[in-house]
């Protein structure tokens, strides 16, 4: 007699439906809208707003909700880390941050991209000419009187000076 001591295994095989990263459409800095390069100059002390516009390429069969954070190596200051706007407030000085916007679909596959920003400081108003007179301007001074007759044309200058560089370039 033939005796099979052979043990049946059953082995099930599941379709796992294909996942892919989120996509960024693009990316809102104010009120422009950048699709591929993210390079944008703020000025000192200015606040910005970016908000981050992505989408799941299966059309939300993963789950459907993106989630959004940000990171940046930055002289500036975020005003948060997590959802899809934040703020950006620049500091005073010449330099260029990087802020990285990220996207998560509910499987956590993420896609991310940067944005190169360009921080610098306003000119510095050095004086007025007017006419032939140059005025100063220094901290304590907030208003000059200059009189003339009502028929008179005078000419005004403004003397300005670039800060953010070494030998202040006038304007």
């Amino acid at each position: 007699s033939y005796k099979d001591d052979s043990i049946l295994k059953v082995i099930k095989i599941y379709k796992v439906p294909e996942n892919r990263k989120p996509v960024i459409d693009s990316i809102l800095i104010d009120t422009v809208i950048f699709k591929s390069s993210y390079n944008f100059v703020v000025n000192a002390g200015n606040s910005i707003t970016l908000t981050n516009f992505a989408h799941d390429p299966e059309g939300g069969n993963s789950g459907g909700t993106i989630t959004y954070t940000w990171y940046g190596n930055t002289s500036g200051f975020l005003s948060s880390t997590t959802g899809d706007s934040i703020s950006y407030t620049a500091a005073f000085g010449i330099y260029t941050d990087t802020v990285f916007a990220f996207a998560y679909d509910s499987l956590g596959f993420k896609t991310s991209n940067s944005i190169a920003l360009t921080c610098n400081n306003y000119p510095k108003i050095d004086a007025f000419v007017i006419g032939i007179i140059k005025v100063p301007v220094s901290t304590n001074d907030s208003v000059f009187n200059y009189s003339t007759l009502s028929q008179d044309t005078i000419s005004l200058k403004v003397l300005a000076s670039d800060i953010d560089t070494a030998a202040g370039d006038f304007i």
